[in-house]
């Protein structure tokens, strides 16, 4: 069973960001670092482009925006446990790049934006349309596959909350041959068990309620973990959580 409320809130959070497919690098040779790697951000000390604005469904709205190198965030972006980092190089022409759009004196452009932003993309498009799907899906999963040691954030995300899957996150707190099988990643000629995530699985969930203020995700995840006889040492009660999000 989904979580409407969770969805519902995760996707008015997220419609502040603006997608765009870049359609211009410039570089001039001025601005070029000998030294660095070659198609890098550091092989250039400025560089700048243009970017068409596209919607969650990938059509282009007319709209231009203006990207420097100088406004590309390389902090790290976290969408509650799910954490998004821009590459290291100067965006292609046709990849997606999202950030937050102001208007300027010249036109609109980014007041930062990061690249590699496809799977994003997917994710806010399988939020806002609720796709149907298959939850283990191969395809689903490499749509929405992170460019990151961390590569299953998005997937897990939308299987807790598009698919209501809490039991494989249970899962993960007992032997490896009981959790889930990934749609993908093989260790020899078998797929592995369980996923790649940035956090444990307790405090994925729990990063998820917080985000998407919805205890019941936390309420079931908590309930079906001692349900199956699993500890839940080092993570907070249902009731703490409740109180904190009435704040």
């Amino acid at each position: 069973m989904k979580f409407k409320k969770a969805i519902q809130t995760i996707d008015f959070e997220l419609n502040t960001l603006v997608f765009a497919r870049v359609i211009k690098t410039q570089t001039k040779e001025e601005h070029a670092i000998p030294t660095a790697p070659t198609g890098t951000d550091a092989s250039y000390s400025y560089y700048y482009g243009f970017a068409t604005e596209i919607n969650l469904l990938g059509r282009s709205q007319s709209n231009r925006i203006w990207f420097k190198k100088n406004t590309k965030t390389h902090r790290e972006v976290f969408l509650g446990p799910v954490t998004l980092k821009a590459s290291d190089k100067i965006p292609a022409v046709r990849t997606i790049v999202v950030g937050v759009v102001d208007y300027l004196p010249k036109g609109r452009a980014f007041t930062w934006w990061l690249d590699d932003a496809n799977a994003l993309l997917q994710f806010c498009r399988l939020v806002r349309y609720q796709n149907k799907c298959k939850q283990q899906s191969a395809y689903l999963y490499r749509q929405l596959k992170l460019p990151n040691p961390y590569h299953d954030g998005l997937w897990a995300m939308a299987k807790l909350l598009i698919f209501g899957d809490i039991l494989s996150f249970v899962l993960e707190s007992g032997k490896e041959e009981d959790r889930a099988k990934h749609p993908v990643e093989k260790d020899s000629y078998t797929y592995k068990r369980g996923y790649c995530l940035r956090e444990s699985p307790g405090r994925f969930v729990l990063a998820t309620t917080l985000f998407s203020r919805d205890v019941s995700i936390y309420d079931r995840y908590m309930t079906l973990l001692k349900s199956k006889g699993y500890s839940s040492d080092g993570l907070p009660s249902v009731e703490s959580i409740h109180t904190y999000l009435k704040r």
